[in-house]
């Protein structure tokens, strides 16, 4: 194209080279002419005259011929650098489009890097972030509902509760499971300080159990109590051997949680179910024992 950089630079670099010879060509042919003036003019008065004048005359002739002299060496001189100069200039120029290509190159070649990491990341990215509340416990759902064997979950005690609705939910789950002949148990380990333990937590840990003896499915839903001096950890769902929430106990309020969703992740899971059975559930009481500890530490008649 005529308008393309490289011609632009390419029209620059004749022009500064055609002036830079007109310029040493100029310096020599006058310093040429200069001698060829001096030697023209010292000739014929050579032979007619006297000494005194021809010592005149000769004086003259060595300062222009000196004079003429420089000028052709100061030209030759000139064409020789420009010479080199832009044999420089033509080496710079065609290491500077090498260079130029190479980083156009470059630049392609991230940018395919870029999106090759992209494209793994989108396909290949093993989990989900929900980012609120309700879409936490809409997820917790979605899955229960495809349970066909077990349901393990961990929470602490200071974690944010989950709403009515959404035990009377899993209540109903389990309950129509078990009627098409396909029970799931669902086992709960409560973390919890043993100053945690008290008439407070213990009434209103019974009035959740109460929706599942409603709806006849408190004999899928097994509660256990893991004491722990603190209770520092992630809230988690595991269902079946495939999928998990990993959920983010906050102190703020329960509409700020966050979690991880790994959905059909067997290898993950599987990992968590084996932490479950051998960490969560070691030492772990069932919700009666517990109940029985603290009655007789406070000395206190639960039974109703």
């Amino acid at each position: 194209m005529v308008n393309s950089p490289d011609f632009k630079l390419g029209t620059s670099k004749f022009r500064h080279s055609a002036t830079r010879s007109f310029l040493t060509y100029s310096i020599i042919i006058v310093g040429t002419l200069l001698l060829l003036a001096t030697i023209i003019d010292i000739l014929p008065i050579g032979l007619l005259a006297g000494y005194e004048e021809l010592q005149s005359q000769v004086s003259k002739a060595l300062f222009y011929s000196c004079l003429g002299l420089i000028c052709v060496i100061l030209g030759l001189e000139r064409a020789l650098d420009i010479s080199r100069i832009e044999t420089t200039l033509d080496y710079q120029n065609q290491t500077l489009e090498k260079t130029t290509i190479q980083i156009e190159k470059s630049f392609i070649n991230q940018d395919q890097i870029l999106n090759s990491i992209d494209k793994h990341i989108s396909e290949f990215k093993q989990y989900k972030l929900l980012e609120n509340y309700h879409d936490i416990y809409n997820n917790s759902l979605l899955l229960i509902e495809k349970a066909s064997s077990n349901i393990r979950s961990v929470v602490y005690a200071n974690s944010p509760k989950a709403p009515d609705s959404w035990n009377e939910t899993v209540a109903g789950l389990l309950k129509s499971k078990a009627d098409a002949g396909f029970p799931v148990q669902f086992d709960l380990i409560i973390c919890m300080t043993h100053e945690d333990m008290n008439e407070q937590f213990i009434s209103n840990t019974e009035k959740r159990f109460e929706i599942y003896k409603n709806r006849d499915a408190d004999i899928y839903f097994h509660r256990y109590i893991q004491f722990m001096e603190k209770t520092i950890g992630q809230d988690c769902l595991i269902v079946d051997d495939k999928n998990l929430i990993i959920s983010f106990p906050t102190i703020l309020s329960n509409r700020t949680q966050k979690a991880l969703l790994f959905e059909n992740q067997q290898e993950t899971v599987v990992q968590f179910i084996n932490w479950f059975n051998s960490y969560a559930m070691f030492e772990a009481l069932s919700f009666k024992n517990a109940l029985k500890m603290y009655s007789l530490k406070n000395k206190v008649n639960l039974s109703k």
